[in-house]
């Protein structure tokens, strides 16, 4: 029997499945235009704010994207250090 893979949402590794077909996006495998277009979006929306720390910022960001139907996921290596060597 093949499991399914799971998402894991949140801090506390809330669980969910989804039947619809997601998409991960990293600059070096880039989304189209309309994508990167609403991604910009939500970036812009979050940084109107000032006088927050980087937490709150980054809380921020993370609504704006969700409200352009995106999320962030951590990836398994961190490619920006690879590129410092």
């Amino acid at each position: 029997m093949k499991r399914e893979a799971t998402l894991k949402l949140g801090v506390w590794g809330k669980a969910y499945d989804e039947p619809e077909q997601q998409r991960g996006y990293t600059y070096e495998q880039q989304p189209d235009n309309l994508d990167a277009w609403n991604i910009g979006l939500a970036f812009h929306a979050a940084s109107r704010t000032f006088n927050c720390d980087p937490t709150d910022q980054g809380l921020l960001l993370l609504k704006e994207l969700q409200k352009q139907g995106y999320g962030v996921f951590t990836l398994a290596t961190n490619p920006a250090q690879k590129d410092e060597g």
